[in-house]
């Protein structure tokens, strides 16, 4: 899990003012294969979120930057505790501390800092829900500002709308000496079918978190004999929706 509509969940449920980061310092403590007598003393809470934030945007294609990494089963545990459960991300965060824990724990050997270059670029929402929503909508050419309004809803709060306008549309064909010209759309590219199919995709992806994402919906109708007008809406979520 890289993406940010992917951690939203996890961020609410795992805030300072949600979890007991300093209880779970204290009891990590106790199954740290390290020589650390007192583990509080060295990592805060304030660390510890940030080492978990880093590992639950780890992506899994570049694990093997990483090499071996030893987690016992205690650790294993404790990482899963607060939603670090992907192995090429338990792997990551207990790295992380491992390196951590060796800058003040003389007599462990060196531990290759973890890389965090990961965190400048991490998407919004996955690459492929995208894709498909393109695809749907018949918005191929206008990936990048879908992908823009997208961004600006789910991370910068926007409620703006925008409307765009699909590629060429296939149709059925007129028979006899007027073969040649469109008389109408294909079914499967009808508006209300297009519409149903764009909204169950939006959908989608408001309910990876429900009470924390925005609702985002789309209405579709037909600009010419050849072409959709697809207009996207969104809703941010308000106290009176919890």
């Amino acid at each position: 899990m890289s993406s940010l509509v992917e951690n939203v969940q996890w961020q609410a449920d795992f805030d300072f003012d949600a979890f007991e980061w300093d209880e779970w310092v204290r009891q990590l403590g106790d199954v740290m294969p390290m020589a650390v007598y007192d583990l509080p003393r060295i990592l805060d809470s304030a660390a510890a979120w940030d080492i978990m934030y880093h590992a639950r945007h780890w992506p899994e294609d570049r694990a093997y930057e990483l090499g071996y990494v030893r987690v016992p089963p205690g650790l294993r545990n404790m990482l899963a505790h607060v939603g670090v459960i992907a192995a090429h991300q338990q792997h990551y965060a207990a790295r992380a501390l491992y390196r951590h824990c060796t800058q003040y724990v003389t007599g462990s050997g060196v531990v290759r800092a973890v890389p965090i270059d990961h965190m400048d670029s991490i998407p919004v929402v996955p690459d492929h829900l995208i894709r498909s929503i393109c695809t749907l909508a018949h918005l191929r050419e206008n990936y990048r500002l879908v992908k823009c309004w997208m961004e600006n809803v789910i991370k910068h709060g926007s409620s703006r709308s925008t409307t765009l306008s699909s590629a060429p549309l296939p149709g059925r064909q007129a028979a006899g000496r007027r073969r040649r010209r469109t008389c109408s759309l294909d079914t499967a590219v009808h508006p209300e079918v297009v519409q149903a199919a764009v909204n169950k995709a939006l959908a989608a992806i408001s309910d990876i978190a429900p009470s924390q994402l925005p609702s985002m919906w789309c209405t579709v109708s037909p600009s010419s004999t050849a072409r959709l007008t697809i207009a996207l809406y969104a809703r941010q979520r308000a106290l009176c929706d919890v």
